[in-house]
């Protein structure tokens, strides 16, 4: 009878971290955050044949699992400030802070986090008690049974969520079961989520058979996932930090859950469970949850003392799993009980297109704009010539006018719910359009215009050289495809050196006077655009045949050189390939 593996042993098994680098591609959100040095492993790990490399690399994983899982040390973790919106009445720049850590440090945190979240014992990926808490009205950061991801394709899941919003519309429209749509969203999702909280609960929640030992292990894990060691200039920390928490000098931990790193998602929807709980309990509706986005159906018509209601609910809840005894860490401890105080999940209040609630009108609009959106990637994949891909951007021109429309009279009429769901169909398909784009010319997306302008022709859009309080840049940002047309750019332009430069400096003066001071960094830039475009612009972004290793494998190629083999041979010559490989 084969011996059973106890949780640690689980995490440092080599099959475990190679399962966690055959699923890189999934969990590795912000790829251009990492260094020159990780960014080219990275690349070479797309090659899943290349047992040397590899063999040597899960080596590597497993001394830095065992001095972070036996020892105080917590990760190092970078931190990326992204400019996302201007707060008028403070005149000033609002960031979100993503989070980065090197790459051997992101497989080692997906191998200890693949426990908690999937049970693989028996050679079949199952999901773990914890994994079943997320309920099926869940759509985004979905654990995934299939080991070549960590989580359900986000494309599949939010597509999935929007067309079944639509078709509860539609449904409760004409049955009237319910009379009320109501969107709900919270402020600073990610930094507002304690992290003490999560440990707790999770810990809670974890199988009451386990094994003593075992349990010491999922609290170890839990403290090494959700706390970090944060590195970010002393002048950039009050962007960081926010305003209603305590003076914390000396002490550089993580606010709230680390956006941007693999297991935060994860986390993120294990609070939502929670804030999911309460709106069922109060609202008694159907509901469909985005993360931290949720559209509930109701037959309460949700006002100001409804939504105050609820939050005092959520936070009694959460208040009940906040004591810090259990972290092993003394600093960490006593950085809690300094900043304890200083979270709190908030639901935007009612107005403004963040929560919303409006009685149930038809949506047809949106069901014809979702019913092609299903489509079309695959159409994109499969078009044959030139001809069709004319043929499918003079569809989504079409389309785009028509959503143009359609967000007039939503602004017209003050629909801050349709509003929401017509822009993100709008980025959908102007995402599309550009990768039309990108094929069929080098022009980029300005038509008639030279290389040498369209960086002008982008800046001039953007309107990125005027100061944040006069620009249009944030309400761009959020309704235009501002990431995926910079980044493209940021490839073009790569070879050029004096194009790259102008761009990245126009961008980096830009993110520089988001920020209220005289702040400059010779050691390294941590505003979120100048980096990740930067990083585009210098490293070789050719990706790496994933099967480079048996192309040049000396037994594949002898096999393929050999035109008439006996069954026999090719029996033996197969078994040779498979023994190379293991």
């Amino acid at each position: 009878m084969p011996k059973v593996m106890s949780l640690y042993e689980r995490i440092i098994a080599p099959e475990n971290i190679y399962a966690a680098i055959y699923s890189l591609e999934s969990f590795i959100f912000e790829r251009y955050l990492l260094n020159d040095k990780d960014f080219k492993v990275y690349m070479q790990l797309h090659d899943k044949f290349n047992d040397k490399f590899i063999d040597r690399y899960v080596k590597k994983c497993i001394k830095r699992i065992e001095l972070i899982m036996k020892s105080n040390h917590l990760f190092d973790c970078e931190v990326y400030l992204k400019a996302k919106s201007y707060d008028k009445k403070n005149q000033k720049v609002e960031f979100r802070p993503i989070h980065s850590a090197p790459l051997l440090d992101q497989i080692c945190m997906v191998s200890m986090l693949s426990v908690l979240m999937f049970d693989d014992s028996s050679g079949v990926r199952k999901l773990s008690p914890i994994s079943r808490l997320l309920p099926a009205n869940f759509y985004g950061n979905i654990p995934s049974k299939n080991v070549k991801e960590l989580f359900k394709p986000w494309n599949k899941q939010y597509k999935e969520y929007s067309n079944d919003t639509i078709s509860a519309n539609r449904t409760y429209y004409e049955n009237k079961k319910y009379k009320y749509e109501l969107t709900l969203d919270l402020k600073r999702f990610f930094p507002s989520i304690n992290p003490v909280f999560i440990f707790n609960y999770i810990l809670e929640k974890w199988p009451v058979n386990t094994s003593h030992d075992d349990r010491k292990w999922v609290a170890i894990i839990l403290e090494k996932l959700l706390f970090f060691n944060i590195k970010l200039d002393e002048v950039l920390k009050s962007y960081y930090y926010p305003d209603n928490f305590e003076n914390v000098k000396g002490l550089n931990y993580n606010i709230g859950i680390a956006q941007g790193l693999p297991q935060a998602y994860f986390f993120g929807n294990i609070c939502m469970t929670i804030i999911a709980k309460y709106e069922k309990k109060i609202l008694k509706g159907d509901s469909y949850y985005y993360v931290d986005d949720s559209i509930i159906y109701t037959s309460k018509e949700v006002k100001t003392d409804l939504i105050e209601k609820l939050s005092a609910q959520i936070r009694s809840e959460v208040n009940k799993y906040l004591d810090s005894k259990a972290l092993q860490n003394t600093s960490l401890k006593m950085f809690h009980r300094m900043v304890e105080n200083g979270y709190n999940l908030i639901i935007h209040p009612l107005g403004g297109g963040k929560s919303e609630c409006r009685e149930i009108e038809k949506i047809d609009s949106l069901y014809f704009l979702a019913k092609p959106a299903s489509i079309l990637p695959f159409e994109i994949r499969t078009a044959q010539d030139e001809f069709e891909d004319i043929t499918l951007r003079g569809k989504i021109d079409a389309i785009l006018k028509a959503i143009d429309l359609l967000i007039g009279k939503a602004k017209a009429q003050e629909n801050m719910v349709e509003l929401k769901r017509l822009n993100r169909y709008r980025k959908f398909y102007l995402n599309r359009l550009n990768y039309l784009k990108l094929s069929q010319t080098e022009n980029l997306f300005y038509d008639n215009v030279k290389v040498d302008e369209f960086i002008d022709k982008f800046i001039d859009k953007f309107e990125i050289k005027a100061p944040p309080s006069e620009s249009n840049f944030f309400n761009l940002l959020e309704n235009e495809v501002f990431s995926f047309e910079s980044q493209s750019i940021a490839e073009q332009v790569a070879n050029e050196k004096e194009l790259s430069d102008k761009f990245i400096n126009t961008v980096e003066a830009f993110e520089f006077s988001c920020i209220n001071t005289s702040y400059k960094s010779d050691k390294k830039n941590q505003l979120y655009f100048s980096k990740t475009l930067s990083t585009i612009c210098k490293l070789d972004l050719i990706p790496t045949n994933r099967y480079n290793s048996l192309i040049n494998n000396k037994i594949t190629k002898g096999l393929s050189d050999q035109k008439r083999l006996k069954t026999t041979t090719k029996i033996n010559n197969i078994k040779e390939i498979i023994e190379s490989i293991n």
